[in-house]
């Protein structure tokens, strides 16, 4: 990313956190309460509030310190600028989803991969996939909201039942031979058990409290104090998903199934593969993308 006068402060911060200290040195607080009516404009519409007076020297030690340099960068701000960055940190095993706060040189550090085959890679896959089409960071949070149930959701509450009967009827048949498959079975109706309940507070409390901030009519703080609140609890709750997916990957082998394996088997094997693919992608739009916007939204709508 580059960041230029059309460049807001949110769209700088939520790309790159770190700037944060950038502003700071030339006296900008960033968090200030004159700040969140107008951190949505161009930063050249905003110098007055922001009390910048040498908005180029800004923009210049911005991109020289961090603008360019994914390594600082939010792993989840990253996937959010590009989602086809996704398959690259898949390649290497860097969360993009529970852990993508941590800056991608945190998670390269964390995980014990090198931190400059992965730029590399990175600054190949920009090259050759040009420009995604599937971007939220600049859409209206109802949109987003919208996307996640019609397309998230909808896709859950499809496979869900499907892969309860696959992996019931799998571990019946083959759980003498394969152990496995019985904690496989168990973990899973575990995961569908705790998606189903999350999935319905977001539907039912979180997403409606969200639109009603992009809309003004929320006059009032929410009965749960602030949309904070449940944000933590959902992001607690996507983090006991990611170590379910993590154990479903550990019991299948990275998701591969016996050569001998019966047709279900294989069938299992297979939506197991796609359901820890699109969660993993549903939990990133959430919390690198939804939670962020939401949390602003909040800031410029309920009073202090």
């Amino acid at each position: 990313m580059k960041v230029t006068k059309a460049s807001s402060i949110q769209e700088i911060l939520e790309t790159c956190p770190e700037a944060a200290e950038v502003f700071k040195r030339y006296g900008v607080d960033v968090e200030g309460e004159c700040l969140y009516s107008v951190r949505h404009l161009p930063i050249e519409e905003c110098t007055d509030y922001c009390g910048i007076g040498e908005l180029e020297k800004v923009l210049d030690t911005l991109n020289a310190s961090y603008g360019n340099n994914l390594a600082v960068q939010a792993i989840g701000a990253l996937v959010a600028q590009e989602p086809l960055r996704a398959s690259v940190f898949d390649e290497f095993g860097l969360d993009f989803c529970c852990g993508g706060k941590q800056s991608l040189e945190d998670a390269c550090r964390k995980s014990g991969v090198d931190l400059r085959t992965v730029l590399d890679r990175l600054a190949s896959n920009d090259a050759n996939t040009g420009s995604s089409s599937e971007r939220w960071s600049g859409s209206p949070v109802s949109d987003l909201i919208d996307h996640i149930e019609g397309t998230h959701h909808a896709y859950l509450k499809r496979e869900l039942p499907r892969l309860s009967r696959l992996s019931e009827k799998v571990a019946g048949v083959h759980g003498d031979r394969a152990p496995e498959l019985i904690e496989l079975m168990n973990v899973f109706r575990e995961l569908r058990q705790e998606i189903e309940q999350h999935t319905l507070k977001e539907e039912m409390v979180l997403f409606p409290y969200i639109r009603s901030l992009e809309s003004q009519t929320t006059a009032q703080g929410p009965p749960f104090g602030t949309v904070a609140n449940p944000i933590r609890c959902m992001e607690s709750e996507h983090e006991d998903a990611g170590r379910a997916l993590t154990r479903m990957r550990e019991l299948t082998g990275e998701y591969v199934a016996p050569p001998d394996a019966c047709a279900s088997w294989k069938a299992l094997v297979g939506g197991l593969t796609a359901l820890d693919q699109d969660l993993r992608i549903h939990i990133h739009k959430e919390n690198s993308i939804l939670f962020p916007k939401a949390l602003l939204l909040e800031k410029d709508v309920i009073p202090a």
